[in-house]
């Protein structure tokens, strides 16, 4: 029973560090989106929220540092919706 649990939390939190990987594979695409939106030097910016996204991945994913993953999480998130998605 514990490898069926163990799997579904491999299932669960993988998407969380694998969508940094597009961060850092396509980094001309992403640096792209945020200069369409009137933002400048992004693309040092984009390599640092991959590593970010990913690091937060493998936190919650491993268990390790429980509190710090989901904080990481907020630290990504608060300023990328008010910068990069205006309303």
């Amino acid at each position: 029973m514990d490898v069926v649990i163990q799997i579904g939390r491999l299932v669960r939190r993988a998407p969380l560090g694998v969508s940094g990987f597009g961060h850092l594979t396509h980094t001309d695409a992403m640096p792209g989106y945020e200069e369409s939106l009137g933002a400048k030097q992004v693309k040092p910016l984009v390599l640092v929220s991959g590593l970010l996204i990913i690091a937060r991945g493998v936190m919650v994913l491993a268990d390790i540092w429980a509190n710090l993953g989901p904080l990481l999480l907020v630290a990504f998130l608060s300023p990328t919706v008010f910068l990069l998605h205006p309303s």
